[in-house]
């Protein structure tokens, strides 16, 4: 009888694929170039590829687009060209989707945004960084990079 067969087994947890969005594969060169523009402060054109190249020209999939790591780099690129208050808009709405709380490069980068925003309003006051200790003290939460990868599970 059915009953005596043994019970699928159901995860504990949600496999990571459910929580986190991953880019696709095959755009892991572009992403890597991406990267490197980033690195050399070309955010204006970064900007350009994650926004209208994606949609006018297929320069990314759509998995891709809408992974965390293309949002990140689009919040680096804002950043890169002083639109803090754009890049504070993207880090709420990625921190607000599910699995967005647990990247903890976006609260470091919220972080920074809110301090660069406090410090361009000139104002020297403790209050007017609140906002970004805050965010420092959600990503200083989480574990140590060290501790919370592979090193820690061979130790």
């Amino acid at each position: 009888p059915e009953a005596w067969r043994a019970p699928q087994a159901r995860p504990v947890f949600p496999a990571c694929e459910e929580v986190r969005r991953l880019p696709a594969e095959e755009d892991k060169v572009a992403l890597q170039c991406i990267e490197m523009m980033l690195y050399f402060g070309v955010g204006g054109f970064v900007r350009f590829l994650l926004t209208e190249a994606v949609e006018a020209y297929g320069f990314l999939s759509e998995k891709t687009a809408q992974s965390e790591r293309c949002k990140l780099m689009l919040i680096k690129a804002c950043m890169l060209t002083d639109r803090l208050d754009e890049a504070i808009e993207l880090l709420q709405a990625l921190l607000g989707q599910a699995g967005g709380a647990c990247v903890r490069e976006a609260h470091m980068l919220l972080g920074e945004c809110h301090f660069r925003h406090a410090k361009a309003s000139g104002t020297e006051a403790p209050s007017a960084f609140e906002a970004a200790f805050a965010a420092y003290d959600e990503a200083l939460a989480f574990l140590p990079e060290d501790v919370a990868g592979t090193a820690a599970a061979a130790g």
